[in-house]
């Protein structure tokens, strides 16, 4: 994610530990759809994971790597909660949502249900920084740079600051995250091959109005 390569893929199965131990480092992998820019050049080709992907992304924008920090924004989100900030019953819902870029934090907060404590129990710091990288406007949207010079990156970013109590409520949920995705994937699958059809406006892969994502999974 420097300023002349970005990766237009990051998600969780492209995040890995290098080995078995509990301090292993992480490493990115697959940068099969990777880009080196030129000073200032920017791409437009539909690249990415539905539910990561960058709003100027889906639009057909001209963008570059601050695609990379929309990414960030929603891996960050997703282990703090535990499901990605935008989700709907398929993926068109899905597209119009990331398009939007509007993540109703004040919402969460105050619903009656289980979104409230997942939320509330996150510091202000984290929160600030989720907003930031979730930025629609990818000129205001945070710097990779700014990002590691964040109040909860200095705050919170030394491994034992963070217990293992804190960490079951969000790998429980990202763990039930995936397993539907995976099902909801089998089905749709099975689905299709019996019909031969878009289900419901559901597909396989992952589209945007009948385009299909490059290097969808």
């Amino acid at each position: 994610m420097n300023k002349d390569h970005f990766g237009r893929d990051l998600k969780p199965e492209n995040i890995l530990f290098k080995g078995k131990r509990i301090d292993s480092p992480l490493k990115i992998i697959d940068f099969g759809k990777s880009k080196i820019l030129k000073y200032n050049q920017k791409v437009t080709e539909l690249a990415g994971s539905l539910y990561y992907v960058a709003p100027e992304v889906l639009s057909g924008n001209a963008y570059n790597e601050t695609c990379d920090l929309w990414s960030c924004g929603t891996l960050l989100y997703m282990m703090l909660i535990g499901h990605p900030p935008f989700f709907g019953d398929n993926h068109r819902i899905v597209a119009m949502q990331i398009k939007e870029g509007k993540v109703d934090y004040t919402s969460i907060v105050n619903a009656c249900s289980s979104l409230d404590k997942e939320w509330n129990y996150i510091s202000t710091e984290a929160k600030e920084l989720v907003q930031k990288l979730l930025c629609r406007d990818p000129v205001q949207r945070l710097s990779a740079k700014d990002a590691l010079q964040s109040a909860w990156i200095k705050k919170y970013g030394e491994k034992d600051k963070i217990s293992a109590d804190e960490m079951k409520l969000p790998l429980k949920k990202l763990q039930n995250f995936r397993t539907q995705m995976s099902l909801q994937k089998a089905v749709l699958n099975v689905l299709h091959f019996a019909i031969g059809a878009d289900i419901f406006g559901v597909t396989t892969d992952e589209s945007i109005n009948g385009k299909k994502i490059e290097g969808a999974v």
